[in-house]
């Protein structure tokens, strides 16, 4: 790292997050097809109350969901692929928005034991 400008670091951090991740926005599925992945996937670890008693942006969930597929293991405990964590947060966003009563989830830790 010793040699180069503050700003060819800042310049090749942010082209790294422009790539392609693995978890690009998808189409929300069907209702039916989101709460099977839910039930099968999620509730391995949190009981579905847990869920559909929070709610978030679009962005919140996206963070929350893969945040729990690669940090807390999910892939390995649940089998979750990026195709059902993609498709997750897409449905939770789009059906779990800020707008109806919940825990908000997010940035701010929300006190529930997990």
């Amino acid at each position: 790292m010793r040699g180069l400008p503050g700003g060819m670091l800042v310049w090749l951090a942010l082209a790294g997050c422009a790539s392609e991740h693995p978890h690009a926005a998808v189409a929300p599925p069907d209702d039916q097809q989101a709460i099977a992945l839910i039930e099968v996937r999620c509730t391995v670890c949190h009981p579905a109350d847990r869920i559909y008693g929070s709610v978030g942006s679009a962005e919140d969930w996206s963070a929350l969901v893969h945040r729990m597929a690669y940090h807390h293991k999910a892939k390995l405990i649940a089998h979750l692929s990026d195709q059902e964590a993609s498709q997750i947060a897409a449905w939770l966003g789009a059906n779990q928005k800020l707008d109806r009563t919940g825990v908000h989830i997010g940035f701010q830790p929300t006190g529930r034991p997990l």
